[in-house]
């Protein structure tokens, strides 16, 4: 590939990655940011899965509204009870961090670390269980996001590396906020995930979109 390529499909993708983070960003607002995020953030995986696939030229802004007001409803329910879980265990770290003392209460409050740090990842897992498979309904897609948070521990591994040099890059330079805060961890974790997917449809009853 001549320089002048290589310089060309850089520049595409930059446009690219900007683009649609600003995209996901809009549509976070526009629902009020609560209500918006869910179903911004399915919008963009389902965007960064056409990447992830090779469709390089799906439309962002089409894909995106389109995606975004079919699983408005759905999505937030998922983000519902993601959030009730979380909150249910932070409330329990609390009381065990401040009303209780001694070795189990130093063994129960790491187990209650290690499930919100399980919680994290299936909520990160959703999105892509989300956009890649067909499920009856809204409880079907948390549970296969558990399933994959409990079962896929080199996945898992590789998603927490690439998020923490995404924060790292963001904190060296907080103006990438704006163009690559969402775009490119999704863009990881969807990639990573494919080819997990791929493992799993000869055995599994699952439908795929």
């Amino acid at each position: 590939m001549k320089l002048i390529d290589k310089f060309s499909v850089i520049s595409d993708w930059i446009i690219r990655l900007v683009w649609t983070n600003l995209v996901w960003l809009f549509l976070v607002l526009i629902g009020g940011i609560a209500l918006g995020f869910m179903p911004a953030t399915v919008a963009l995986f389902t965007i960064t899965r056409k990447w992830a696939r090779g469709d390089l030229d799906a439309p962002v802004w089409k894909s995106a509204w389109q995606t975004y007001k079919q699983v408005f409803v759905s999505a937030n329910l998922a983000g519902g009870i993601f959030a009730a879980i979380g909150i249910f265990l932070y409330a329990d770290l609390r009381i065990v961090f401040e009303l209780m003392h001694g070795f189990w209460s130093t063994i129960l409050y790491f187990f209650l670390m290690f499930l919100l740090f399980l919680v994290a990842i299936a909520f990160l897992q959703y999105f892509t269980v989300f956009v890649h498979f067909k499920m009856k309904n809204v409880r079907a897609y948390v549970a296969q996001a558990f399933l994959l948070a409990i079962t896929s521990f080199k996945n898992t591994f590789m998603i927490v590396v690439g998020l923490v040099f995404c924060a790292w890059l963001i904190s060296k330079m907080p103006a990438f906020i704006l163009f690559i805060s969402g775009v490119l961890p999704s863009y990881w974790i969807m990639k990573i995930n494919l080819h997990r997917f791929k493992q799993m449809e000869p055995s599994n009853p699952l439908q795929y979109w």
